[in-house]
């Protein structure tokens, strides 16, 4: 198994909570990957219920309180081996912390996403080809520790 998804909290318990060290700690030794989407996010007393604001203001959010609440609660210093992938781009975070590998992804079936998987990424002109193969599939390849040799063409 290459890895697996979970919700950005779950309950009151966010990612930080030493619940979760043990499914850390495995997956560090399995080498597995931890997919995080973000679900359940708070309508801030219903303001959050028109206009796709679940989508355009909720979802990324909540992704930022997931990866704030692994890096400031010490996940990472306790498990420097543990991979992790957190969905829509990493919410609002990376706009406060700036971008690293990015990799492709549908959200499909849900609403959001291209209609064509990949088409924004290969008509975008301001980057390279090699920073357009890395988002389109190279970033996930390494982060899921796979042989590139082994995939279908």
């Amino acid at each position: 198994m290459k890895g697996f998804e979970i919700g950005s909290h779950v309950g009151e318990k966010s990612l930080d909570h030493k619940d979760f060290w043990p499914l850390y700690k495995e997956c560090e030794k399995l080498g597995a990957l931890l997919f995080v989407h973000p679900w359940d996010m708070d309508s801030w007393n219903g303001r959050l219920n028109k206009h796709w604001m679940p989508w355009l203001v909720g979802m990324p959010s909540e992704t930022a309180q997931a990866i704030c609440s692994v890096l400031m609660g010490n996940v990472l210093v306790e498990f420097p081996k543990l991979k992790l992938c957190f969905a829509h781009g990493g919410g609002a975070y990376p706009s406060i912390a700036g971008r690293d590998r990015i990799v492709l992804g549908t959200d499909y079936p849900f609403p959001l996403g291209e209609l064509e998987v990949g088409k924004v990424v290969e008509e975008y002109n301001a980057l390279a080809e090699q920073d357009k193969n890395d988002m389109l599939w190279g970033n996930a390849i390494k982060m899921l520790d796979l042989d590139e040799n082994t995939l279908a063409k």
